[in-house]
């Protein structure tokens, strides 16, 4: 959405002690959504298989 956008993205990435990849994590926290434990493997740009691969050659930026 942020690329169609052409608006930046914010993430929170903290670690959560005792959770495995793919559980189900909530916070008691009103601005927090409930989210799910990822690989940080995943976040790598060249793995054709990460989260974040995107098969184009030029993205917008401001």
């Amino acid at each position: 959405i942020s690329i169609q956008l052409n608006k930046p993205l914010t993430a929170r990435l903290m670690p959560i002690p005792g959770r495995n990849v793919g559980d189900n994590v909530e916070f008691d926290f009103e601005y927090f959504a409930p989210s799910k434990i990822i690989d940080f493997r995943r976040l790598k740009g060249g793995n054709k298989e990460g989260l974040f691969y995107k098969n184009e050659k030029f993205l917008k930026f401001l």
